[in-house]
């Protein structure tokens, strides 16, 4: 009796397929080919024989699923009668298949998503731009969704991210500080539309599939976020410091030192952002180089106290900067050169946004009365 020895190899083949990773997979179109190989003897022989199977092969189906969420971490704050206020989203093609998806803004809705909260006042006028630069502001580089110039939708690959802008403009009465006002942004497939539910197909399929299949969110996406209305008053106490060189009493004489303070403080709610303070060098002094200060000089008993941060006079990005052209100042005097205070730049410090939690800062700067026959 002669005896068979067979081994058999099953090996999974794939032709065509695209490299790279995909949000669900292997992407839609990818044909797939499955052969089964044996290789084998007859008896004591050593040739060694083969067989093998028909190829069984598909077309892998497009599955539509997306992901759409706000990304801020805190309220937007506004004031009243504010324009363009934004909020910013993030869509994400999580299938496996070219894709588009039409966006819908509405600020119009007062209860939430959780279907029991609701919000206290309707944002107005909402739009939708697609953050060409992905920066997370509004810009002339940014694109107006709407169906002139997206009449299919937003084109998303697998796997792709795309920043939006949700801009609302906020009403100018009827509104209280405290209060918030929802702006909601939703997102539909081009595929299978608004109506869509998991499991729904389509024989119409794109991408090289056969059908398309709605995947566990349908193509849907919807979040939404939430402005404040604050109201944040800055306040600016000046005083000053003078070193006559004489021991007793005050004396504004020329060549004398005068240490100029700003104390800067908040009140209210929310944030003041793009703080910028400035203050003219008086006509009659010249500024004292290298004098820029933050909390490096306050008046305390009548003594200076020093310490703080230091700044260069250069307009550069540490915060502060001296310019020696004559100016005019916000009350049309006359000034011999201008001290700035950048609170957008005092990242380090964390003055950036300016609130009353911050508490008190003191900036300081200091001019010297100009002396007879020195030139400023």
């Amino acid at each position: 009796m002669k005896r068979l020895a067979i081994v058999a190899l099953a090996l999974f083949a794939v032709a065509f397929m695209t490299t790279g990773a995909w949000a669900e997979g292997t992407k839609a179109g990818t044909t797939v080919s499955n052969t089964a190989y044996a290789t084998y003897n007859i008896g004591a022989g050593a040739t060694d024989y083969t067989a093998q199977s028909g190829a069984e092969t598909f077309t892998v189906d497009e599955l539509v699923n997306v992901e759409l969420v706000h990304i801020q971490t805190n309220n937007v704050q506004v004031s009243l009668d504010e324009q363009d206020a934004v909020t910013v989203f993030e869509i994400t093609n999580t299938g496996n298949g070219d894709e588009n998806y039409h966006l819908v803004a509405n600020s119009g809705y007062t209860t939430l998503l959780d279907g029991v909260s609701d919000d206290d006042f309707n944002p107005l006028n909402p739009i939708i731009y697609i953050d060409v630069n992905d920066d997370g502001a509004y810009d002339g580089g940014d694109s107006l969704f709407n169906s002139t110039n997206y009449p299919a939708g937003l084109s998303l690959i697998p796997d792709q991210t795309i920043s939006l802008l949700v801009l609302n403009d906020i009403p100018d009465s009827g509104i209280n500080v405290g209060e918030f006002g929802l702006t909601r942004l939703s997102c539909y497939s081009q595929t299978f539309g608004q109506g869509a539910a998991a499991g729904n197909t389509s024989a119409s399929a794109s991408n090289g599939a056969n059908a398309s299949v709605a995947g566990s969110t349908a193509g849907l996406g919807v979040d939404e976020w939430f402005y404040e209305l604050v109201s944040v008053s800055i306040s600016i106490d000046k005083s000053h410091f003078l070193d006559d060189g004489i021991a007793t009493g005050d004396y504004y004489i020329p060549g004398a030192t005068i240490t100029y303070t700003l104390e800067v403080s908040a009140s209210g709610a929310g944030d003041a952002t793009n703080l910028l303070i400035t203050d003219g060098i008086p006509v009659g002094t010249v500024f004292v180089s290298g004098s820029l200060k933050l909390d490096g000089v306050s008046v305390v008993d009548g003594s200076a106290v020093g310490g703080g941060t230091d700044f260069t006079d250069a307009a550069d990005s540490d915060g502060a900067t001296y310019i020696s052209t004559t100016t005019t100042d916000a009350n049309g005097d006359t000034c011999n050169g201008q001290v700035t205070f950048t609170f957008a730049d005092l990242t380090a410090q964390a003055l950036d946004t300016f609130s009353a939690a911050d508490g008190a800062h003191v900036l300081s700067f200091q001019v010297t009365i100009i002396e007879t026959g020195v030139t400023p």
